[in-house]
C-alpha cells in the first residue's frame, strides 16, 4: 500500500478551491439566476403518430405553462427562457427527414427546434397582474419510408435568469 502524499493533496485541494472560485465570479459577471423550474414551469409532454412518407403540421395547444406567479417574479420583470427537445424515443431521429418544433405564443413562434438544434432561448416579460402564461407547440414534419405509431415527444423549459 502506497503512502498519501500531502503535497498531491493540497495540490488537489487548491485546484478545487481556484475551479469553484472561478465559477462563483463567471456567474457574478453574467448575472445569470436559475429559478427552480418545478415551481415556475410546467411542460406537457405527448406521442402521436404520423403516416410513412407525409409531411403536415400539428399542433398541441397549452404544452408549455410558466407560472410567473411562483418564483418571486415581478410585473413587468424581462426573463429569458431556455427551451430544449429531450429525446426518449429514438424513433425521432430515426423515422423523421425532417422536424421542426416552434414555441408559439398567440400563433408568433418564440422558439424554433429542430433535430440539429434542439434548444432555443428567448426573451419574456412578466404580464400584469403577475400570472401563468401558456405557450402552444407546433410540428412541422416530414417522414420516411416507416409509418411512426406513438412517438413520444417532451420539451424541458428553464427560466434561465432575468436580464
Amino acid at each position: 500500500m502506497q503512502a498519501i502524499n500531502k503535497k498531491k493533496v493540497f495540490a488537489a485541494v487548491a485546484l478545487m478551491a481556484i475551479a469553484l472560485t472561478t465559477i462563483a465570479y463567471a456567474q457574478l459577471l453574467l448575472g445569470i439566476v436559475t429559478v427552480t423550474t418545478e415551481e415556475a414551469v410546467d411542460v406537457t409532454s405527448w406521442s402521436d403518430t404520423f403516416p410513412a412518407r407525409s409531411t403536415g403540421n400539428t399542433t398541441y395547444s397549452d404544452a408549455m405553462t410558466l407560472n410567473f406567479s411562483k418564483g418571486g417574479f415581478t410585473a413587468g420583470d424581462s426573463v429569458r427562457v431556455r427551451v430544449e427537445l429531450v429525446v426518449d424515443d429514438a424513433r425521432i431521429y430515426e423515422g423523421f427527414l425532417s422536424l421542426v418544433i416552434r414555441v408559439l405564443d398567440a400563433g408568433t413562434a418564440k422558439a424554433t427546434l429542430t433535430l440539429t438544434t434542439p434548444h432555443d432561448e428567448f426573451a419574456e416579460t412578466v404580464p400584469t397582474p403577475v400570472a401563468a402564461k401558456s405557450y402552444s407547440v407546433e410540428l412541422v414534419f416530414a417522414t420516411g419510408e416507416t409509418e411512426l405509431t406513438n412517438v413520444s415527444f417532451k420539451l424541458s423549459a428553464t427560466i434561465m435568469g432575468f436580464g
